[in-house]
């Protein structure tokens, strides 16, 4: 189920150590409840059996993944939903740091699952519409989209992966790059290749957009950025044109995709640890992503990235819990007699149910096994240098399960990942708030 989002050299140089990772291991968040706990319901404790088996799972993950940091949330019944929030092990190796249900990590590509409730939201208000071709927006702008036979993109194509537009990843790695906040920037490639990126290849979305779709741009590459095939006719995983639907929100909207989910999504839901702008949270609760070098499992500085709508959330597992919470319950967050909605049932249901292939607006059904079957779930998991995140429910058990680590996700088998998350979901079913 893993996404192939990035494979740089960065993530290529993971070689699995072993840590002694469980001595970190932190206790039920339960001392932290607050306004936003009670908004989602209650804070519930899990029994002393299962527990055990969820610490067993993930501290074994993090061990044999050599993961310093993880937290995970488990939510059920989501119509007055428990969600469920545990931290493991620590934000960085080098200044340590308790992992809780509020540390906020890189979310990858689980941000384009928030980035569809976005666009769904924007649906539903008349903004976009999935038959919309992105050529109309660009009209006039910064960058052409120069496609093979200047064929037609809509929008529908960005969010299933069927536009035809390529990750090149040549220059998609030169995306990722670390702001010194002086108006300075490296690139996060040059860590390990020097000048493998040109110094001064574009760093804000419109600007990268252009550069790699645009026939001027420096990383225009018609064999390697574009297929063959027409707009819809293969699917072929794009982060460069999931970052071009969210660019395409902002043309219709007028509001970028961060500000327009933050108003849209983060704050009728209390989410306050979550945003796409490193500069609107707090430094101090953030892990940093690990990877190794020279042979050492080495804290990275924290980083952005250029195409940021397609994998540059970050959020804490309490706040992706009450996110997949709403999501759960038809978009609304239930509490009692009140609760906010961010989209109409109907909207959810477009969102979630498959257009093309597997994907509806960017979400994505899967399965996994456990109890003895297959089960249907939905959702969607991502990874990039140093980090990875998987958030999944099961619509027929109303049971979900979001997990996040900072350390490198190529370093981590596929069945590494399932295992897991068929454990913990295995867990969640058997609550006895869970739908039987």
């Amino acid at each position: 189920m893993k996404n192939n989002c990035v494979t740089s050299a960065l993530s290529n140089l993971f070689i699995a150590t072993s840590l002694c990772i469980s001595a970190y291991a932190t206790g039920m968040d339960s001392n932290e409840t607050s306004d936003q706990d009670k908004r989602a319901g209650f804070y519930s404790t899990i029994k002393t059996t299962d527990l055990c088996k969820i610490d067993e799972a993930v501290e074994k993950f993090m061990q044999d993944n050599a993961v310093p940091g993880m937290a995970i949330a488990l939510v059920a019944r989501p119509q007055m939903p428990i969600i469920w929030s545990k931290g493991y092990g620590v934000k960085s190796l080098d200044d340590g740091g308790k992992v809780t249900k509020n540390t906020i990590f890189w979310q990858a590509s689980v941000s384009k699952a928030v980035m569809g409730t976005a666009i769904a939201k924007a649906l539903e208000s008349g903004i976009l519409n999935l038959d919309q071709k992105v050529q109309n927006l660009l009209a006039g702008g910064y960058f052409e989209l120069d496609n093979p036979g200047s064929q037609p993109i809509t929008l529908q194509h960005l969010v299933t992966h069927r536009s035809g537009i390529k990750d090149f990843e040549d220059a998609y790695q030169c995306s990722f790059y670390i702001n010194h906040g002086d108006g300075t920037h490296t690139k996060l490639l040059d860590l390990v290749a020097p000048g493998a990126c040109p110094a001064d290849s574009p760093i804000d979305l419109a600007g990268f957009l252009g550069a790699y779709l645009d026939r001027d741009g420096e990383f225009y590459d018609f064999e390697n950025n574009f297929g063959a095939q027409v707009p819809g006719q293969k699917y072929e995983y794009s982060n460069i044109g999931g970052a071009l639907a969210g660019y395409s929100l902002e043309l219709a909207s007028g509001f970028s995709l961060a500000d327009y989910a933050q108003r849209e999504i983060f704050t009728p839901l209390g989410m306050n640890n979550t945003s796409w702008k490193l500069s609107e949270l707090n430094p101090d609760k953030i892990a940093r992503p690990h990877y190794q070098l020279n042979g050492n499992l080495t804290p990275l500085p924290l980083y952005d990235l250029a195409t940021w709508p397609d994998g540059g959330l970050r959020s804490s597992a309490y706040d992706m819990a009450t996110f997949l919470a709403t999501i759960m319950n038809d978009g609304k967050l239930a509490s009692g007699n009140r609760g906010p909605r961010i989209l109409e049932a109907d909207s959810v249901a477009q969102m979630l149910t498959p257009i093309a292939g597997n994907f509806g607006i960017f979400w994505y059904t899967s399965s996994s096994y456990y109890n003895g079957e297959d089960h249907r779930i939905v959702g969607h998991n991502g990874g990039d240098p140093g980090s990875f995140s998987y958030l999944f429910f099961n619509p027929v058990e109303e049971v979900g399960v979001i997990f996040m680590g900072n350390t490198d996700h190529n370093g981590i088998s596929e069945s590494s990942f399932d295992m897991l998350l068929a454990t913990l979901l295995e867990t969640t079913s058997g609550l006895p708030t869970a739908k039987p």
